[in-house]
């Protein structure tokens, strides 16, 4: 009985350190391409691409390198906060 005891013990001390994964997080600022460090909002489309509202305007961002959502003029999304 104590030998179950103890197995159950270590299994509901490690059990945790066994699911927790690894994650990676990049910061993406201005020097990276992004439009503002301010981002208040960030969708992901079909395609997979994330598209960035920020304090300056809209981002595309297709995993590498951020674009600027341009309108026909290719001017920049800019006169707008995003939501």
């Amino acid at each position: 009985m104590t030998r179950l005891f103890y197995y159950l013990m270590a299994f509901t001390l490690l059990a945790p350190l066994m699911t927790h994964g690894q994650y990676y997080f990049k910061h993406y600022q201005v020097d990276d391409g992004l439009l503002h460090n301010a981002v208040t909002s960030v969708i992901q489309d079909r395609e997979g691409l994330l598209w960035v509202g920020t304090r300056a305007g809209l981002d595309r961002f297709d995993g590498y390198t951020f674009k600027p959502c341009e309108n026909k003029n290719r001017q920049s999304i800019t006169s707008v906060i995003i939501l």
